[in-house]
């Protein structure tokens, strides 16, 4: 587990695999994993904070057509992606625009840099599979590092 409990000895798990198990399962056992990461630390924050009504994705991995979903199903909050993926060029330019005086301040830099957004939610079928999968991460991750 990485942040907010971090634990130094924690390495990558693949379990459960079989003979049947398949590069794809594995790709999606991958995927699932970081979307439960980021459910342990949208748990962690909600302590101090109160739950976001959705979640903006951006970065590399918005190039993988499976992260929107798995992510909207595993923390059960809409998930808007941006199409442009290169959030932190973009972050950057919004940065040299506000500071050179091309626009007036942040929201106006944003909006003129922000391409169409893509909103996905989880499908009801697909939440019971994921509450299950997120129960078997954690009790994985407990046995695994039971000391933590």
């Amino acid at each position: 587990q990485g942040t907010p409990d971090w634990n130094s000895m924690a390495t990558a798990s693949l379990l459960g695999l079989t003979l049947s198990s398949s590069r794809g399962d594995m790709a999606r056992a991958i995927l699932e994993g970081i979307c439960y990461e980021i459910k342990v630390n949208m748990e962690c924050m909600a302590r101090y904070l109160p739950a976001p009504s959705s979640i903006v994705l951006s970065g590399g991995l918005t190039k993988c057509p499976s992260l929107a979903p798995s992510l909207a199903g595993i923390l059960g909050t809409p998930v808007t992606q941006y199409s442009n993926p290169e959030s932190t060029a973009l972050g950057a330019w919004m940065s040299a625009a506000v500071a050179t005086g091309l626009y007036p301040g942040w929201e106006e830099a944003f909006r003129a840099a922000r391409a169409a957004d893509a909103v996905t939610q989880t499908l009801p079928e697909n939440r019971d599979n994921y509450k299950k999968g997120y129960s078997l991460y954690q009790e994985s991750y407990s046995r695994l590092y039971p000391y933590t």
